[in-house]
């Protein structure tokens, strides 16, 4: 069975959930998207509230990310612009950058990035070669690339790979 918690909060009038009801459930781990058909065995008000949903017969799931993403605010730089980049988002296999000023970067552009990771007491300094995938342009002229890693050897997925873990244990809010 899934115990799931409902809001605390008093927007829901009246009792939205009774025990049969059939839902179906969307469920995003920041890689990966699943989808599932479930029943409400139980509605449980107190200690809190929550539903108990019988056991889903058959999950599908599809994967929406090759590794889990997290929101940072890291300052990097290119080799392209001397302009101060902030990498917005990070993952083992790309990143979200985002820039003040547009330099006309265009889709599959090559270039470097380099910046500094602070895992447990160390900095570790960081120069990827990236691939430009996505451009966007925010309402408040903020510009956002989305990039891909390209050629990372050993050290590099290390280095990523634990300071994405780290983040994630110190405030699992930040995976997106």
């Amino acid at each position: 069975m899934l115990l799931v918690s409902l809001p605390a909060n008093d927007q829901m009038v009246g009792a939205p959930f009774v025990e049969g009801d059939q839902m179906q459930v969307n469920f995003f781990n920041g890689k990966n998207a699943f989808r599932f058909r479930v029943f409400v065995d139980y509605v449980i008000k107190h200690p809190f509230k929550c539903l108990c949903l019988s056991f889903p017969r058959q999950i599908k799931g599809q994967t929406i990310r090759k590794s889990r993403r997290i929101r940072t605010e890291i300052k990097a730089r290119a080799n392209v612009t001397d302009a101060q980049i902030l990498i917005t988002n990070l993952s083992i296999s790309g990143a979200q950058i985002t820039l003040q000023d547009d330099f006309g970067l265009k889709l599959n552009e090559k270039l470097e990035l380099s910046f500094e990771l602070q895992c447990e007491d160390k900095n570790i300094n960081i120069l990827l070669n990236i691939n430009i995938k996505s451009s966007n342009i925010k309402s408040n002229l903020l510009f956002l690339y989305g990039v891909e890693f390209a050629n990372l050897n050993a050290e590099q997925v290390f280095a990523l790979r634990s300071f994405v873990h780290q983040e994630i244990v110190k405030d699992p809010s930040v995976v997106i």
